[in-house]
């Protein structure tokens, strides 16, 4: 296996485990893998759906899967809309601008996946995760948030006949993250686990690992 992983922070946590000198998600994977078998980092920290084409540039001739998790940043570039007071004030109107919002996130998405899914390789999807946000009020609106931009990776992979890893119920421990957005060296290793966990060919489209990593 030649494992190759394209997206977002998710999986480029370097930034936020090397301070500590701990493994990043790359790491992890990488320890985990059989003799002979190997991982490649292409995702980008910051990059959205639209960063991937070029991360896809870079792909080795050796490539036998892929691993593609990106949306967070998609998705906060469109919740900033929450902090616009007319917005806020006018519930039918939040919600119609949020729907166009999550149309032209899908657009880009599915653009996303067929670019990846071109190389015509097996390839697993992640969903965004919650996060750890300090303000109960932040956290409830954001939380109920991703869970339509996740329907939205979800239905895209599904579609496609990707399974999916839900990081929602992989990353569910504050001590998960470096900052409200970010995975630590721990949650970094329970991303890794349950990404080798989905990629055995007995599970099913939905992979869910428990936080120790068993299945």
């Amino acid at each position: 296996m030649h494992l190759i992983l394209v997206g977002d922070s998710t999986l480029d946590n370097v930034e936020y485990t090397y301070k500590r000198k701990g493994p990043c998600v790359t790491d992890h994977i990488d320890s985990r893998l059989g003799e002979g078998s190997t991982v490649s980092l292409l995702a980008v920290d910051g990059h959205t759906t639209h960063g991937v084409a070029a991360q896809l540039k870079k792909m080795p001739s050796t490539a036998t899967h892929l691993v593609l998790s990106v949306g967070g940043n998609d998705a906060l570039g469109h919740i900033g809309m929450f902090h616009r007071p007319e917005v806020v004030m006018d519930m039918a109107g939040a919600v119609n601008e949020l729907t166009d919002r999550l149309d032209e996130f899908q657009k880009d998405y599915r653009a996303c996946l067929d670019q990846v899914l071109a190389h015509e390789l097996p390839t697993l999807v992640c969903t965004i995760y919650n996060g750890d946000f300090p303000d109960p009020l932040e956290r409830r609106v954001l939380t109920t948030t991703v869970r339509l931009f996740d329907d939205v990776i979800m239905q895209c992979a599904f579609d496609a006949g990707c399974p999916v890893v839900d990081l929602r119920r992989v990353c569910t421990d504050p001590a998960d993250y470096f900052n409200p957005i970010e995975p630590n060296e721990h949650g970094g290793k329970k991303i890794a686990a349950a990404i080798l966990s989905a990629l055995e060919p007995d599970r099913s489209s939905i992979s869910y690992v428990h936080p120790s990593g068993e299945g």
